[in-house]
């Protein structure tokens, strides 16, 4: 009977001890792409790309982008993100809702136009 005790306490240590290490260890998520001019398919090597978890009110995370264009945020709790790529001379560009669930990573390409050129006073006839 004793015997029968002490596998029953060890078979739940074995358990807990399983359980605690599968936490800890969960798999998390991220997002990966690339930031490429619309006009040429290029890509902004001097683009930015913020990252903002939807649910908290400020914060975030900002990368530039490799030579290639790609960008990488890893390690991403579950949750709902915007992207937010920038660079000089260009519009812009905003996604929301970028769902990112455990142990998946999800792809975003981010196209950004050029900027309109200011219109000069020399050429407005001035």
């Amino acid at each position: 009977m004793q015997g029968r005790w002490w596998a029953a306490v060890l078979g739940g240590l074995l358990l807990v001890s399983s359980h605690a290490h599968a936490v800890a260890l969960a798999p998390s998520g991220g997002v990966r792409g690339v930031v490429t001019s619309a006009e040429t398919g290029l890509p902004l090597v001097s683009a930015e790309v913020r990252l903002e978890a939807e649910h908290l009110e400020q914060g975030g995370s900002t990368v530039t982008v490799r030579a290639d264009g790609s960008f990488v945020f890893g390690m991403l709790a579950d949750g709902t993100y915007a992207l937010e790529a920038r660079s000089e001379g260009a519009l812009p560009v905003r996604v929301e809702r970028v769902r990112i669930v455990a142990g998946r990573f999800v792809s975003r390409h981010l196209a950004l136009e050029a900027s309109p050129a200011p219109v000069s006073a020399a050429r407005q006839g001035r």
